[in-house]
């Protein structure tokens, strides 16, 4: 089976790493356990396995994450599905649009689907917003929060918020040069998100910016799926472009549309993990994630039902 690894978020003409998925397209979903098996062994942040309907634009969905464990929802990997079933039909690059179904088991939204619009190589996504975001309100949370991220409780914007439906926490910092300058202790921050009272899957990290061109800088923390550091997250922008849009005061009342930037600082220097266009509808209930992606290289594995799979790698691809 080829597994064809995607960067999201790349641009043309800019130093973009672009945050990997390995995606393939099959005529019937492998049985979990194989593909959580294939997730383990292609160690990639997010394998996703894309199956077509009877219906020619419309196509089901599942993600599983590195520690082979099912996905609810992920942006980056929903844009690099759609970047390949537009490189086997480019006529879907004119303009066209595609419904991508989420597994509805997790509820992530009403109709469990993600709508993608293909206009050349952009691509867009409407994904739901989080909008009924819960405050933390316990102090032991932020002592605990605050000693896994290695900051002071004066550096964050209080109060935290939880995401329910997607179960991120939305950690806002009053000065981007400290979210920008983050060295969190990840197995603290594992700890925390697997077990105990604050059970979660992402940390987003988010400042308003101060790289030029861009309105946020987000960084987001992952360690419960395996993930320290995501290179650049999709989904985590359901929670955070609701946070900005709805419950700061940082920009005008009424601000829709930001253009987000992931600085991701273990990448090379003078590179960025990705660039995003963000665009709110409060009355819809939804985001509007747009970007670019780009084909890195495709893998080959063998999924042997009840043996783990084997994989190799082809030369990168153009």
């Amino acid at each position: 089976m080829e597994f064809h690894d995607i960067k999201a978020f790349t641009k043309e003409g800019v130093n973009v790493i672009g945050n990997p998925a390995s995606v393939v397209i099959v005529d019937a979903f492998p049985d979990d356990a194989t593909m959580g098996a294939a997730a383990k062994k292609l160690g990639s942040p997010m394998t996703t396995f894309v199956k077509p309907t009877a219906q020619p634009d419309v196509f089901e969905m599942r993600h599983f994450s590195p520690d082979g464990d099912e996905c609810h929802i992920c942006g980056h990997a929903t844009m690099a599905a759609v970047e390949l079933l537009a490189r086997q039909n480019p006529g879907l690059r004119n303009d066209k649009h595609i419904t991508m179904l989420m597994n509805p088991k997790f509820g992530v939204s009403d109709n469990s689907k993600i709508d993608a619009h293909i206009n050349g190589k952009n691509i867009s996504l409407t994904m739901p917003a989080i909008l009924d975001l819960q405050p933390m309100t316990d102090p032991a949370f932020y002592k605990e929060l605050c000693a896994g991220l290695r900051v002071s409780e004066d550096a964050l914007e209080k109060p935290v918020y939880f995401a329910p439906r997607i179960r991120d926490l939305v950690v806002a910092f009053k000065d981007p040069d400290v979210l920008l300058k983050l060295d969190p202790d990840f197995p603290a921050l594992k700890k925390m998100a697997i077990e105990g009272p604050w059970v979660h899957e992402g940390l987003m990290g988010t400042a308003k910016s101060n790289i030029a061109g861009f309105d946020v800088i987000n960084r987001v923390f992952l360690p419960g799926i395996d993930v320290n550091e995501d290179v650049a997250c999709g989904s985590g922008n359901c929670s955070v472009i609701p946070y900005w849009g709805t419950k700061s005061n940082v920009f005008p009342e009424g601000t829709e549309v930001f253009k987000v930037v992931y600085p991701y600082p273990p990448g090379q220097a003078g590179y960025v993990g990705g660039i995003q266009g963000l665009k709110l509808d409060r009355d819809a209930g939804t985001i509007v994630l747009s970007g670019e992606a780009s084909l890195d290289k495709v893998v080959k594995v063998e999924l042997s039902k009840g043996n783990p799979p084997g994989a190799s790698s082809s030369a990168p691809k153009p």
